[in-house]
C-alpha cells in the first residue's frame, strides 16, 4: 500500500489498528491574484481585526492548487510579509523569495505542497511582536523599564507592559484569521500541518505562538531572534514555556554580520533550555549558523529554503535509518518484546527503543477526542472498560470495587493502562459482560466482526496522527514498509 500525505491508511496488528490522515475538501474563494510573482498569491486587503489594526494579508498557493480540487495542504504562517514575495513591496527592495523557494523545493521533490499565509505588519509592529507574558510575569519592573529603554534608543518614549499588544495579535491569528483561511482554502487545518515563522521580532512572536496555542501550532521558526534583548530575557522566560517535544519541531538560525554578530552566545543558551526540554538536534529541533550572514531579508533570502525544507520535509520512503533494524542483545529483554531485527524482509517492527514507538498505542502522545483529552491511545482504550458515571451498571454492581476512575485511566499511558484494564476486565468477568461504552453508548468489546469500538479507535488513532506532529512526521517516514508490532499478541 502506497502512503502519501493526502491518504495514509495504514493497518497495524491487533492494538495497533490504523494510522491514517483523512483530508476533507473545500471550497475556495480567493481574493486580489498579484501579478509579477512566481506562482499564485491572492491579496486580501485590510483584513480586518476586531481588537487591531486592520492589514493585508497574501496567501500563496501551490502549484497543484488549482488542478487538484480533492487535495488539501500545510499550512506555514509568515510575519513581516510584505517582505516575503514581491521585492517592491519588501523593506529594503530584496524580499525572502519564499514563493520561489517553494516552486523550487516541491519541484525537486523534497517537500509537500504548502500553502504560505504571509501577515503583513503595522504600525504597530513592535506592540504586537513582543511577547506580553514574559513581560507581565518574568520581570520586575524595574527591569521592564530597562529592556523598554533598550528598545526604545534615545529618540523614541519607551513602550509600557501596557502597551504591548502581542497577546492580541495571536488570538487574531487564531480566532479570526486561521478560521478565515481554512474556510477559504483547502488547508490540512490540524496542528501537526500548521506552522509559523519570523525574523527579529518576528521570531519573538511566532515562537510566542506555539508556547501559547500549542495545541494550533506544529512547528515554529525563530530566523535571527534577537535574544541579546534584555541580556537574554526571552531566552529564560521561554525556558519552562515551549511546547511537548513529542508534537513539536522548532527551528532557530543567525548569522555573524551586523545586529546578528551579537546573536551566538545567546543562541548557544537557548538551544540549551531546548535540549533540556527534550529536543533532539535533527530530529524535531534545528538550530543553524550562517557565518557571513547580516541581519536582512537579503540573508533570509538565502537560507529561507531551510526552515521550509525542515517543516515541510518529503519522505519518499525509498531510503530507512538503519537503527531501525540493528541487531540488539538484550539478556533482560521480556518474554512478550519483538525485537527489531525480527523483522522479515518489508517489515518493520514499531520497537519502543526507538522513534517508531511513537505509533505504539502504549505512546505518551496527547491527544483530543470529542472534546476529551487523553495521554494515550492505551488511556482511551482501557477508560471505555469503566464505569461512565454513578448510574453505570458497573458502578452499582454490588461488590465491585474500582481502583481508579473513567478519567484517571484517561490521563495514564503504557503498562500502567494496560494494567488498569486488566482491573476492569477482571470486574467484567464478574460481572459476566463483554460491553464497554463510550459517551453513554454501549457495545460489544473487541467483536470478531469490527463495529463501534474498533470504529472509535480508528477515530481516535486519526486524531492522535492529526494532533501530533512529530507521530505523522515518523508515520510518514515509514513509507512503504509494512508495520508490525512489538510484542507477541494476545490469543
Amino acid at each position: 500500500m502506497k502512503y502519501t500525505s493526502a491518504n495514509l491508511e495504514i493497518s497495524l496488528v491487533a492494538r495497533i489498528v490504523c494510522l491514517a490522515i483523512l483530508f476533507l475538501m473545500t471550497q475556495i474563494s480567493g481574493g486580489e491574484v498579484l501579478p509579477g510573482i512566481t506562482g499564485t498569491v491572492e491579496h486580501h486587503a485590510g483584513f480586518p481585526a476586531r481588537e487591531l489594526l486592520p492589514r493585508n494579508v497574501d496567501v500563496w498557493l501551490p502549484p497543484s492548487y488549482g488542478t487538484n480540487p480533492a487535495k488539501r495542504y500545510p499550512v506555514v504562517y509568515m510575519q513581516d510579509g510584505q517582505n516575503l514575495f514581491d521585492p517592491a513591496k519588501s523593506f529594503i527592495g530584496v524580499d525572502w523569495g519564499v514563493d520561489e523557494a517553494m516552486t523550487r523545493l516541491i519541484a525537486e521533490g523534497k517537500i509537500r505542497e504548502a500553502i504560505i499565509v504571509a501577515i503583513w505588519n503595522t504600525p504597530d509592529r513592535t506592540k504586537e511582536y513582543l511577547p506580553a507574558r514574559p513581560f507581565r510575569e518574568f520581570l520586575t519592573e524595574e527591569r521592564r523599564k530597562a529592556v523598554f529603554k533598550e528598545l526604545a534608543g534615545e529618540d523614541r518614549t519607551p513602550l509600557t507592559v501596557d502597551d504591548l499588544r502581542s497577546d492580541e495579535y495571536l488570538k487574531f491569528l487564531v480566532t479570526e484569521l486561521k478560521p478565515f483561511i481554512d474556510k477559504t482554502y483547502r488547508t490540512q487545518d490540524e496542528c501537526a500541518n500548521t506552522f509559523i515563522m519570523g525574523s527579529s521580532a518576528g521570531a519573538f512572536i511566532s515562537l510566542y505562538a506555539i508556547c501559547e496555542y500549542p495545541h494550533i501550532f506544529g512547528g515554529a521558526g525563530s530566523v535571527s531572534g534577537h535574544y541579546p534583548l534584555g541580556d537574554g530575557m526571552l531566552v529564560d522566560a521561554f525556558r519552562d514555556r515551549l511546547p511537548d517535544p513529542r508534537c513539536h519541531k522548532l527551528y532557530f538560525d543567525f548569522g555573524t554580520e551586523t545586529l546578528d554578530k551579537n546573536y551566538e552566545p545567546f543562541q548557544w543558551r537557548m538551544d540549551t533550555v531546548v535540549a533540556e526540554r527534550g529536543y533532539k538536534r535533527g530530529c524535531n529541533w534545528l538550530t543553524c549558523k550562517f557565518a557571513g550572514a547580516d541581519h536582512s531579508e537579503r540573508s533570509w533570502r538565502a537560507r529561507v529554503d531551510i526552515p521550509l525544507e525542515f517543516f515541510l520535509r518529503k519522505v519518499t520512503g525509498r531510503f530507512y535509518p538503519r537503527h531501525w533494524w540493528s541487531p540488539l542483545d538484550d539478556a533482560n529483554k521480556p518474554d512478550w518484546e519483538i525485537l527489531p531485527q525480527d523483522a522479515q524482509p518489508g517489515e518493520v517492527i514499531l520497537s519502543k527503543r526507538n522513534e517508531l514507538g511513537l505509533l505504539s498505542n502504549f505512546a505518551a502522545t496527547p491527544f483530543t477526542y470529542c472534546g476529551k483529552s487523553y495521554a494515550s491511545l492505551e488511556g482511551f482504550w482501557q477508560a471505555m472498560k469503566y464505569p461512565e458515571g454513578q448510574d453505570d451498571p458497573r458502578a452499582t454492581h454490588s461488590g465491585l470495587k474500582w481502583k481508579f476512575t473513567r478519567d484517571q485511566v484517561a490521563q495514564m499511558i503504557a503498562f500502567e493502562a494496560k494494567h488498569a484494564g486488566h482491573l476492569a476486565s477482571a470486574n467484567m468477568r464478574t460481572m459476566g459482560i463483554d460491553w464497554v461504552t463510550f459517551n453513554g453508548e454501549r457495545f460489544p468489546y473487541r467483536p470478531e466482526k469490527p463495529g463501534e469500538h474498533y470504529r472509535l479507535i480508528v477515530a481516535a488513532t486519526k486524531e492522535k496522527v492529526r494532533q501530533n506532529s512529530i507521530v505523522a512526521s515518523v508515520l510518514l517516514s515509514t513509507g512503504d514498509l509494512i508495520l508490525k508490532p512489538d510484542h507477541h499478541q494476545a490469543p
